[in-house]
């Protein structure tokens, strides 16, 4: 049987990115389906040689003549794909605000082939806060098989487009292989050789404004004020798009080496992360993870943590809310956006309002934890058993490729 041929849009899975994870479970779910021939145009991929059995083009072209092929995204060398009539189903990992750029050229491109050529169309999206009509309208709605991440995101959806009440929703999974429980206390030996007898609260994240890594800061200084046998460790890129973390530091009174680190920045980047093993010891390693973002449109570290049995505390706002459980089942909550204190409009984030944490509550839930271990424990094993694999999550997929391959229709404007 002739295997059908997916053209993706998203970040390489040759990326360390979170959208970069996703893309690589997904496709990984699909391919071993033995039904599909993969091309992506591959965002952050700048073609060096990878072991993937898929073809992945740069999305970007920064020596083309023509300025739309250097767009970082790679939106116009998808559609130019688009329009060749070789694939059977398009599928796309980004979010609404960017995709929605290129809607009237997709549906166009579609419109363009001939009937024996059309293409049906998958779509997998974030949501992370209020969305704009036109998000919804041109680009989710363009598409055959729109998929949210969480309820959160079908939800807002709705507030936009009522005809949305059917989309379908997929959590993200983990690799259990790969994040799974180890020897805690050898991990921390290991890990972090130096810090006997101290207990080690970790952030993972990209340092990038939405994560909002200050404020996790002024939570430790104030948790430093409790205690002296916490150590802070933030895993992400030293100096990034949210600044340079050894100063933010500093403007906290915390001092880099002694009473916190991060990564060199000559082993460590935004888009090539340290070798998967190695994040599953740190958070092994960790006593508690925790999180201080202003939203959430899923949350990699937080399932990534309930694989590896290590309590978790993260803000109360946006997807997190149902991956921890309201009633905080599967770790704990600290207060965010209690009051209208509590809100902060970025530049450059499409005005959206987010919610920032409460540091005081963040450094109390902290104490509490290293206080209550048998109850961390607990919690840490509810959400163990909670947490879904890809192979989970990807009987799911299997079926929406399925349905795209034969050509149904949902939603959208392209295929049937």
């Amino acid at each position: 049987m002739e295997k059908k041929k997916v053209l993706v849009l998203g970040d390489s899975p040759t990326c360390s990115t979170g959208f970069g994870n996703v893309v690589r479970n997904i496709l990984k779910q699909i391919y071993n389906t033995g039904l599909y021939e993969i091309t992506i145009i591959g965002i952050n991929y700048a073609g060096q040689p990878h072991e993937y059995p898929y073809a992945i083009w740069p999305a970007i072209n920064m020596l083309a003549g023509d300025k739309r092929y250097q767009n970082v995204y790679g939106l116009q060398l998808f559609i130019d794909h688009c329009c060749s009539g070789y694939y059977d189903i398009v599928f796309v990992v980004q979010d609404t605000f960017i995709v929605k750029q290129m809607g009237k050229a997709l549906e166009d491109a579609w419109n363009s082939l001939p009937k024996e050529k059309k293409f049906s169309s998958v779509y997998y999206f974030p949501v992370d806060g209020n969305l704009q009509k036109d998000w919804v309208n041109e680009s989710v709605m363009k598409f055959n098989y729109p998929v949210v991440y969480t309820k959160y995101g079908k939800e807002e959806c709705l507030k936009i487009n009522k005809s949305l009440y059917d989309v379908d929703i997929i959590y993200h999974g983990v690799d259990k292989i790969i994040f799974n429980p180890i020897d805690k206390a050898k991990a921390k030996e290991e890990i972090f050789p130096s810090r006997k007898g101290k207990y080690v609260i970790t952030n993972i994240a990209r340092n990038q404004p939405r994560k909002d890594l200050h404020k996790t800061f002024a939570a430790f200084s104030l948790l430093k004020e409790k205690r002296q046998d916490v150590f802070l460790y933030i895993l992400a890129q030293r100096i990034d798009v949210g600044g340079d973390l050894i100063a933010i530091a500093e403007n906290y009174g915390l001092k880099v080496g002694e009473d916190w680190i991060c990564p060199n920045d000559n082993v460590y980047g935004a888009n090539q992360g340290f070798p998967i093993e190695v994040v599953n010891k740190i958070y092994n390693a960790s006593d508690v993870i925790i999180s201080s973002t202003l939203a959430e449109g899923f949350g990699l570290m937080t399932v990534e943590a309930m694989a590896t049995w290590t309590p978790i505390i993260v803000p109360r706002n946006t997807s997190l809310v149902e991956i921890i459980g309201e009633n905080e089942e599967r770790g704990w909550f600290c207060e965010s956006g209690k009051t209208l204190n509590d809100y902060v409009v970025m530049p450059y984030d499409n005005n959206i309002l987010r919610a920032t944490i409460d540091v005081y509550d963040m450094a109390d839930k902290i104490d509490y934890v290293l206080n209550h271990p048998d109850e961390a424990n607990k919690k840490a094993q509810d959400a163990f058993e909670w947490v879904p694999s890809w192979d989970d999550v990807g009987e799911k997929w299997i079926e929406i490729f399925a349905k795209a391959s034969n050509r149904a229709k949902k939603f959208g404007y392209l295929g049937g």
